[in-house]
């Protein structure tokens, strides 16, 4: 046989093969160059033939017989319709030698691989082939129908396989050596040779049918690990195909030494290290590559060793070592987990470890509570979204499996392509278990991550399972594991759930501002009082509100990818939750802190301002973040008015915005908090309510409208809403009835005497008064002084000067204005302690203040006593209230008012001074007052000007009773 391959200009030792169709019929075969050599051995008298094809139609055939003893091969062919074989005009089969004894007779005729004759069928060598056989009698140099026949597949050149994707054989001439590639469909194929990657020489190989077969001659040199193309290429690419699987073939050359700089040479004699890779073909563009690998290669032996992986190289993980039961890693309560690395190639060496750079897929096992789900998924930065994600759950005994990806919290639809393999599954008892793989690399780039065979960041979740038509309801456990593939050891990180947080700190923020408004049952007033009205007070209340705000933002922010993405949350997030406060704040029939914490709406209107400010604050900086990243790009318009906007992650997984409701939303609320500062809301207060109320409603809806789905936006914000517009119309409600009202007029006080019937009040209450002739849209709250049994409410209001509600209230008086109608709205306002509790009152009020004290003293016991200490320097408004004041010393013995007259002006004390009524000149002295007059069982309610205020407070606190303390506040 070798004195052939001598005849085919090949080198020795080239591939060879044999095969017995019947005890009469068998062959062997050499290939070599870009032909092959057969001996044929066939039983005396008979005729053998071989044929190329799956059957004999359409077959090309070489029939071999002896007559006279000579050797006859005739190169034939059949048609679509089975019949005898047909000569071929152009005779392709040279006989070579015969020879033969009594019993057989061989043959020996070469062939090429490719003929170019039309009626011959090509040899292939890079792939199995269909091949007929048949044998029959020779009778008088004729020959008769064939006695017996058969198929068969055959692999006439041995393939090595460097996976499932990529095989190659190969042919030597004395010139060149013939490399045949096979490779799966949407995939490049390289090959190089060199002891490292960094210094190696290259052919990467690419054909597709709608495209020209392609090999560019590279190699790699220094740090880059990157093939760059040789300036001279030096392969040549002989011919291409597709191969019946839907993959590619192709035949290139190369010289054994090229004596081109950049190409190093092939080994003739020995062995020689070689490399090869494989990768993605998309766009027309080679994508990194997805499997690699080392081999040693003897060209003239025909022979690919994979050599064990270097001792400085750790074996395969051996989950084994990690502690855990039966394999199992414990990741929570309800969920164990293992993860198995693994190749699934089949052109491996017995008890030959894998190196990490060969595997090719991974295995997981889940262990999970029943009832419950589990799910795994990939994500580089360990968020929950974007996340290519697997869900298993059971449900009636059998257990499923899902390929979902999800781009938001909320939304994780199911792949078309479901990439995973449930292997086996087992329901026992109160737990569930499946095990299922998928590849490193599934080729759905749309929709599934590249596994890294490295070091991987998976992340984890369970939760209620609801059944097998909707399996999850919400996750309730959730984190992340960071996997080293090389040494199996992992590191879990559990998070809480985000909603908790925001409930769990939004209580706290709440409870804190009860206390600071001294509103809890425990909690003493005047820390209230002080922390509203000091600037320390003030600043440690910013502080803690926008620290709480903070970490609550910070903690959400962990659930979104990118840059931009997590940091605009940090502000977003607050700005939210400020909103949210800012209106359940604002509530006052149906407030959540009156539920909860007894906290009056008067009380929570100055946390109300704050957080709407500091909730700006967050808003401005989340709209300066965005700017930043996007607002220095030529298309910034385009963005602000593009429907939707990408702000982290990848393109199908990332959270969207749309900018322009965005803005329209921080537009709003800007003009809102601009509306709201002190000068405008008191000089236009029926303005300032008005575009409060519209304007609010516009920062939430936009607001809402700004983020692309999920519920959170509607529980944050919009249960707010609902709350607030509901507290509306209970309001409105309220106003519906009209009742008589009287006005009078002296000095700076009007009074307001409100027919109300049987609508009732208590102490300390005060209500919203609005008279169409003075204003329909305004209503302005106001102390009640009266008690309800009476069946009317009078009122006292201090004219704030020109041009004002209260002004023109005062008018109606001089006009002289008759059948005035006023419509009410509350009563709002409680005390904060029961007055019933305790035997003595110390109330202490300043100006126009005394209206709130007058109300509580209308609800005395007759057996309890109370002193009044009523600062004032008009003496108009001493006559004014004169005739209440004295009304009320008659209904209750026990009652002593004292008059501080701070004033410039005379006072005629001989027609106000009584026994229980007295009049001193300049301030009191309020300690005095309170340890005189208080003992144990005493209480103290203080309404007045600020300084009053924080004067009263320090001298009660100073003292040893430690006495309950009311102060009013009208923060309006």
């Amino acid at each position: 046989m070798y004195r052939l391959l001598g005849m085919l200009s090949t080198l020795a030792a080239a591939r060879a093969g044999s095969l017995r169709f019947s005890p009469e019929f068998d062959i062997t075969w050499e290939l070599g160059g870009d032909g092959i050599a057969f001996n044929m051995t066939c039983a005396a008298d008979r005729y053998c033939a071989l044929g190329f094809g799956a059957s004999k139609a359409n077959s090309d055939t070489i029939t071999c017989y002896f007559v006279n003893e000579v050797a006859v091969c005739k190169d034939e062919h059949v048609g679509s319709v089975p019949t005898r074989p047909t000569e071929d005009t152009v005779q392709d089969v040279t006989v070579v030698d015969s020879g033969g004894t009594g019993d057989v007779w061989w043959i020996q005729f070469t062939r090429a691989l490719l003929s170019g004759d039309d009626e011959d069928r090509a040899i292939v060598t890079n792939e199995p082939q269909s091949i007929i056989w048949a044998l029959g009698t020779v009778a008088s140099g004729s020959l008769r129908k064939h006695s017996s026949e058969g198929r068969h597949v055959v692999q006439w050149a041995p393939s090595f396989a460097f996976n499932d994707e990529f095989s190659v054989t190969w042919d030597v001439t004395p010139s060149l050596l013939i490399i045949n590639m096979t490779c799966s469909e949407g995939h490049y194929c390289a090959i190089g040779i060199g002891e490292t990657k960094t210094h190696s020489d290259t052919i990467v190989c690419y054909y597709a049918a709608d495209v020209v077969a392609s090999c560019e001659d590279g190699h790699v040199g220094g740090t880059s690990t990157a093939p760059t193309a040789d300036d001279k290429q030096d392969v040549t690419v002989l011919s291409a195909g597709g191969t019946t699987n839907g993959g590619w073939w192709l035949q290139l050359s190369r010289a054994w030494d090229t004596s081109d700089g950049d190409d190093l040479s092939f080994v003739r004699d020995g062995t020689q290290s070689i490399l090869w890779a494989i990768g993605d073909v998309t766009d027309g563009r080679f994508r990194k590559h997805s499997s690699e690998g080392f081999a040693v290669a003897d060209w003239i032996q025909g022979t690919i060793v994979f050599p064990e992986p270097p001792q400085s190289q750790s074996a395969a993980p051996d989950l084994d070592r990690i502690p855990a039961e039966n394999g199992l890693i414990t990741v929570d309560s309800s969920f164990k987990l293992r993860i198995e690395f693994f190749s699934e190639s089949t052109n491996r060496r017995e008890g030959v470890p894998l190196r990490e750079e060969e595997y090719t897929s991974v295995r997981f096992t889940f262990e999970c509570t029943a009832g419950t789900y589990c799910s795994l998924g990939l994500n580089d930065d360990g968020l929950m979204v974007p996340a290519d994600a697997w869900m298993c759950w059971e449900d009636a005994g059998t257990v499923y499996c899902s390929d979902w990806f999800c781009t938001q919290t909320t939304a994780c639809p199911a792949d078309a392509s479901q990439d995973i393999r449930i292997e086996e599954y087992k329901v026992q008892g109160s737990t569930w278990s499946v095990t299922f793989s998928r590849l490193l690399d599934t080729g759905d780039a749309d929709r599934d991550t590249v596994i890294s065979n490295e070091f991987v960041n998976f992340i984890y979740a369970t939760g209620p399972s609801s059944g097998a038509s909707s399996p999850v309801d919400w996750h309730d456990s959730f984190g992340s594991i960071a996997y080293d593939v090389v040494s199996g050891s992992l590191t879990i990180t559990a998070s809480g759930g985000e909603t908790w947080w925001h409930i769990i700190l939004s209580l706290c923020l709440l409870v804190f501002l009860g206390l600071a408004s001294g509103a809890l049952i425990l909690a003493r007033p005047s820390i209230g009082y002080v922390f509203q009205q000091s600037y320390l007070g003030s600043v440690l209340s910013i502080v803690f509100i926008t620290a709480a705000l903070v970490v609550i933002a910070v903690g959400d922010a962990g659930h979104y990818s990118g840059r931009v993405a997590q940091v605009s949350v940090v502000f977003a997030g607050p700005a939210q939750l400020c909103i949210a406060l800012a209106f359940l704040l604002r509530a006052k029939v149906l407030s959540p802190c009156l539920w909860l914490m007894a906290m009056p709406h008067e009380r929570t209107l100055v946390w109300h301002r704050w957080i709407g400010v500091i909730g700006w604050v967050f808003v401005s900086l989340h709209a300066i973040v965005m700017y930043a990243e996007f607002g220095n790009e030529p298309q910034t318009a385009k963005v602000l008015f593009d429907k939707e906007l990408h702000t982290g992650g990848t393109t199908d997984g990332q959270t969207l915005v749309y900018p322009l409701y965005g803005f329209f939303s921080w537009v709003a609320y800007t003009i809102l908090v601009a509306l709201g500062i002190p000068f405008f809301r008191r000089k236009f207060y029926s303005v300032f309510v008005a575009s409060h109320v519209a304007l609010s409603i516009v920062t939430v809806t936009f607001s809402i409208l700004h983020i692309s789905g999920g519920w959170r936006p509607y529980l944050i914000n919009g249960v707010p809403l609902i709350i607030l517009c509901l507290d509306f119309a209970a309001r409105t409600y309220q106003k519906a009835s009209k009742y008589p009202v009287t006005v009078s007029y002296s000095g700076a006080v009007t009074k307001l005497v409100i027919e109300t019937g049987d609508r009732k009040w208590g102490p300390g209450s005060y209500m919203y008064i609005s008279i169409g002739k003075v204003g329909f849209a305004e209503a302005h709250p106001f102390s009640v002084v009266s008690h309800h049994e009476s069946g009317k409410a009078v009122f006292y209001v201090k004219n704030m000067g020109r041009q004002t509600w209260t002004d023109r209230l005062s008018r109606l008086s001089v006009d002289g204005v008759e059948k005035l109608f006023a419509r009410l709205e509350g009563p709002y306002g409680n005390m904060q302690f029961d007055m019933t509790k305790h035997d003595k009152l110390v109330l202490i009020c300043g100006g126009i203040g005394i209206t709130p004290m007058l109300g509580i003293a209308a609800y005395m016991a007759p057996e309890q006593s109370a002193l009044l200490s009523w600062s004032v320097r008009d003496p108009s408004t001493i006559l004014f209230l004169l005739e209440d004041i004295e009304a009320l010393l008659a209904k209750f013995a026990n009652l002593r008012i004292a008059i501080s007259y701070t004033g410039h002006q005379s006072l005629n004390e001989a027609d106000i001074s009584s026994s229980r009524l007295t009049i001193d000149h300049g301030r009191p002295d309020f300690k005095e007052l309170i340890l005189t007059y208080a003992d144990e069982r005493s209480a103290v309610a203080i309404c007045g000007p600020a300084p009053l205020i924080m004067t009263a407070v320090a001298e009660a606190e100073s003292t040893s009773f430690h006495l309950p303390l009311h102060v009013e506040t009208f923060e309006f």
